[in-house]
């Protein structure tokens, strides 16, 4: 017998999966993006997923536009470059979060997924302060 996961868990697990990357290793958190922009291109591709415009995102475009403004009529353009690019996430990760399953998704596993990181760091967290403690024997 063969469990297969709809494309709705798919698409919850990979939000998941996120949260617990962001917390956890932040420097793994663009294998986590990659992943969900390879799902939500598939999730388009299938016809899973509806586009969808929320105020939120128009005002980071507007900022995003803003910024380019501002880029135009700088004395630095080189670094004005590099600012764009990095501000180039006001439009992204809208545009990514943007999409959206129809019949709406649950955060239930997004949640275990926050909760799951947040243990994992806080059981770090003692085991750092418990091997300070023995080195320094000091509670400071």
């Amino acid at each position: 017998m063969t469990r297969t996961m709809g494309y709705k868990k798919v698409y919850e697990v990979s939000l998941a999966l996120m949260a617990f990357l962001m917390l956890v290793s932040p420097k793994l958190v663009t294998i986590g993006i990659i992943l969900h922009f390879v799902i939500t291109v598939v999730g388009i591709y299938k016809r899973k997923l509806v586009f969808g415009v929320n105020l939120m995102n128009v005002l980071m475009a507007l900022l995003f536009g803003a910024y380019l403004v501002g880029a135009i009529y700088t004395n630095h353009p080189d670094i004005a470059g590099k600012y764009l690019e990095y501000k180039l996430a006001l439009v992204v990760f809208p545009l990514l979060f943007s999409f959206k399953l129809p019949e709406g998704f649950s955060l239930k596993y997004s949640g275990v997924g926050l909760f799951s990181g947040v243990i994992v760091l806080m059981v770090l967290g003692f085991i750092n302060s418990i091997s300070l403690y023995v080195d320094s024997n000091s509670m400071s």
